[in-house]
């Protein structure tokens, strides 16, 4: 087995507490190289792998929290909608059977309704797996008995021709109800040995009150992709959902991408909770994987977005499906 340490900065003792709260916080399970906090942290919807231990010179394969429900919000545990945010993986990793590939899985684990467990995580990986410099999750809770809304998750395995599946919620919405389909990126599998582009694509159709048919449209190195999908009763009061591109904005600068969302005028009162993730992205291959989209200036009138890639000449084109919610 390997040595693997992270590095850490400064020196003398706070080098050495630093050290020593990272080692505090990984896991004694055997899963070597995988961090998890024991300090439960408040719910935000966001879960940031480099919160809870430093981003390393080497990559690792992930880590993971618990996160603290506001007391007496759930009477059962929710169920949740979950979406990665941010990606800055290693190009030149190997999965545990030494095959090159980006193998990534994300899951907010529900312990009961106080504590849910977030997780970013190495998928088919050993202690020699070196995939996440870093990586965020953004996730949306719902009772478990909610009427106007539903989380489903599809995972298509591309190996096998999977690019379209018949999806059913698990209770119909009344009759003549109109619905919308949303969805984020909740993990994937790149093979990486012909460095072949990274692109994944997805989408829904035949929406109805009972059901949709899922989409994934995706390039020749991707051989799985997960997907979350969030069905909302349209027209519910203080939400607005959409989607913005790269490609919507004409003045591109290399790597970055910036627009602005309005929102529908009366919508909102006062400035609402947003949650976005990664719905699509063509990014170039042969390389580390690094994207991420942030929001900032959130008023009620809209937001500001921004869609970052590093890498040389990376981004071709990227989305992002945002939620935002007046009642968070």
């Amino acid at each position: 087995m390997s040595s693997w340490m992270p590095s850490f900065g400064g020196g003398g003792k706070g080098q050495e507490e630093e050290a020593k709260q990272w080692r505090e916080g990984t896991l004694g399970t055997g899963d070597e190289f995988f961090t998890h906090s024991r300090d439960p942290g408040e719910d935000n919807g966001h879960f940031k792998v480099s919160d809870v231990r430093p981003k390393p010179k080497t990559a690792d394969r992930g880590a993971s929290r618990l996160v603290r429900l506001p007391k007496g919000h759930y009477e059962k545990p929710p169920v949740i909608a979950k979406g990665l945010k941010m990606l800055d993986l290693n190009g030149a990793s190997k999965d545990h059977f030494e095959k090159a590939a980006l193998d990534l899985h994300v899951e907010v684990f529900v312990d009961n309704e106080r504590i849910v467990s977030p997780l970013v995580q190495a998928w088919l990986s050993d202690e020699k797996t070196q995939l996440i410099y870093d990586a965020e999750l953004v996730w949306m809770e719902a009772k478990e008995d909610a009427h106007d809304s539903a989380f489903l998750t599809t995972t298509f395995d591309l190996t096998k021709g999977e690019t379209e599946k018949s999806m059913k919620y698990p209770k119909s919405f009344p009759k003549d109800t109109e619905v919308e389909v949303s969805g984020w990126l909740q993990g994937f599998r790149f093979k990486t040995d012909d460095k072949a582009d990274y692109q994944c694509d997805f989408y829904s159709s035949k929406v109805t009150n009972k059901g949709f048919t899922a989409h994934v449209d995706c390039g020749e190195s991707c051989e799985r992709l997960d997907v979350t999908w969030i069905v909302n009763k349209k027209g519910k009061k203080k939400v607005a959902t959409g989607s913005f591109s790269t490609e919507d904005v004409e003045d591109k600068k290399d790597g970055s991408v910036s627009g602005k969302v309005e929102f529908e005028k009366g919508t909102f009162t006062s400035a609402p909770t947003v949650l976005v993730a990664l719905s699509q992205f063509d990014l170039k291959g042969g390389q580390d994987l690094k994207i991420g989209v942030e929001v900032s200036d959130v008023s009620k009138t809209g937001f500001k977005w921004t869609i970052k890639a590093g890498g040389k000449d990376a981004l071709r084109s990227a989305e992002a499906t945002y939620f935002t919610l007046g009642y968070a």
